[in-house]
């Protein structure tokens, strides 16, 4: 229309045009500022104040519908959800798969056999190993597991995901996010996208207003708090971009100050030392004023404090001990037994409720 290609536009109704009354109101004024004719095919508007006046009416009434659509599907999906059926849009969390809804059964989710062992895997390679997520995407890589799409190439966004989500104990979780908007800029997109009102994002509800929803467990709850519990070490401990100077102590030391955790850090005067993260720049409020250490002084003293600790062959003895628990005990066929009898139990509920249909 800008360009002068367009004489006429054909338009079914004014709820086609927009859904929002400003949004038709600056669409129609900027067509026929371009000399641009719109024809509503529901019902012809004249130019005459009172064909006008109604043209605005419908174009008020159809952002109230929309308004009201939105609200009656808000409630219907909360509902729902409560009552424990969600639909998880056909493409489910890797390791189920979705099962259409039927007459006997609404939709629901299933356990790919296949894809939960390797879901079990990953997090025993967490918990056992204490890889991070970077480093169990390499190898799955380098082994050539396949992704449900076929490709054998994992993201280290797909694998924390997946080492995050509690669906895999059981607990599906619902309205967990609201849109919010977007703080900063995304790749091309400008400042000018992330104005006050842009909705480009998501935050956080309170868990009040979570909705637990079942599903078939896959791994053993006490695995995944285990993992849990893993993935927050790493986070602390992780390298981020500091590849040029080792650090030893990285993340592992306590400002005496302010409490938080200490960064390696390099200069040409000082060398290496640790310093809290909370002290630069030195005029913003609330920095921490503590001292820093050097890297060597205080990398040996602890090393040599562990050192003593690891020649005690009684400590070492008594810690083993404490943490292997009882040897008559295998933990692995324990778990697998544990996890077998779950789900006998699983499959007589389902006979039962067969039977009382």
């Amino acid at each position: 229309v800008s360009e002068g290609a367009c004489d006429l536009v054909l338009v079914v109704s004014p709820d086609r045009l927009a859904r929002r009354y400003a949004y038709q109101v600056v669409v129609i004024d900027e067509l026929q500022r371009a000399g641009c004719s719109i024809i509503f095919l529901n019902h012809a508007f004249g130019d005459s104040p009172e064909q006008q006046m109604l043209l605005q009416i419908q174009g008020v009434f159809a952002e109230y519908e929309r308004a009201v659509i939105q609200e009656r599907l808000r409630r219907g999906r909360l509902y729902w959800a409560r009552q424990g059926r969600v639909n998880w849009g056909g493409n489910a969390t890797y390791g189920y798969r979705c099962v259409p809804k039927s007459e006997a059964a609404p939709l629901h989710l299933t356990v790919d056999d296949a894809e939960a062992a390797i879901v079990r895997q990953l997090y025993h390679w967490l918990v056992d190993e204490q890889l991070s997520s970077h480093g169990i995407a390499k190898r799955l890589n380098a082994r050539g597991v396949p992704t449900r799409s076929g490709t054998a190439r994992w993201s280290q966004s797909t694998v924390a995901h997946i080492l995050s989500n509690p669906i895999y104990i059981g607990e599906g979780r619902y309205n967990r996010y609201r849109t919010a908007d977007a703080i900063g800029p995304r790749r091309a997109r400008g400042l000018k996208d992330c104005q006050p009102g842009n909705g480009r994002s998501r935050r956080l509800r309170p868990k009040e207003e979570w909705i637990v929803v079942p599903a078939p467990a896959i791994l053993d709850p006490d695995l995944w708090r285990l993992a849990q519990e893993q993935l927050v070490a790493n986070r602390v401990r992780a390298t981020r971009n500091n590849t040029k100077h080792h650090y030893l102590l990285r993340s592992l030391l306590i400002c005496g100050r302010c409490g938080r955790r200490m960064i390696g850090a390099w200069s040409s005067v000082s060398s290496q030392r640790y310093i809290c993260s909370a002290c630069y720049p030195r005029t913003s409020p609330g920095a921490c004023d503590g001292r820093s250490v050097k890297a060597d002084w205080v990398e040996e003293q602890v090393w040599s404090f562990v050192s003593g600790l690891l020649s005690d062959p009684a400590l070492l003895r008594a810690r083993y001990e404490e943490s292997r628990g009882d040897p008559a005990v295998d933990a692995a066929a324990e778990h697998e037994r544990e996890r077998l009898e779950r789900k006998l139990s699983a499959m007589d509920r389902e006979v039962a409720r067969l039977i009382d249909a």
